[in-house]
């Protein structure tokens, strides 16, 4: 008895696998080599982006300082020219309540810049920087409300 050939079956549709050619494998390593200059160049200025970054907030973090040292010293004169007016009110006996006003707001604000917090003691924040002139003008405006007569006004 003889036994019948088995058919070996072929795969049909199956691409087969091709080599690619030297031409293009050299276009293959000519644009990857394109693609990594990109990537290199991408991350070149990505770096040198980072680096001008540092360098503004470093600057930013110089004028803070110098301004915050600006603070210090004005707030410094302040409080010693609110001593001595203190000292002057309380020698005279006049105006002792409203000199001890600005004292404890210069006190205040000179402990303020030095620790970052507001002494709890310290009178509320005021709206602005007060100095010898904005008190002035302050002051004028409070005595001429007061020769009119300090009527409400109704809108």
């Amino acid at each position: 008895m003889t036994v019948p050939k088995q058919r070996r079956h072929r795969l049909k549709g199956l691409p087969a696998i091709i080599e690619p050619t030297p031409e293009e494998r050299f276009a293959a390593g000519v644009r990857d080599a394109e693609l990594a200059k990109q990537r290199a160049a991408a991350a070149k200025e990505a770096s040198r982006q980072a680096a001008n970054e540092l360098k503004v907030e470093l600057e930013r973090q110089q004028v803070a300082a110098a301004q915050h040292a600006a603070d210090l010293a004005r707030a410094r004169t302040d409080r010693s020219t609110a001593v001595e007016r203190l000292k002057a009110a309380r020698q005279s006996g006049r105006g002792k309540a409203e000199a001890e006003v600005v004292w404890r707001e210069a006190t205040a604000r000179l402990m303020e810049l030095e620790t970052g917090e507001r002494p709890r003691w310290a009178p509320a924040s005021p709206a602005g920087p007060t100095s010898a002139a904005s008190r002035a003008d302050t002051d004028a405006a409070t005595e001429a409300d007061e020769e009119l007569g300090s009527q409400p006004v109704s809108a």
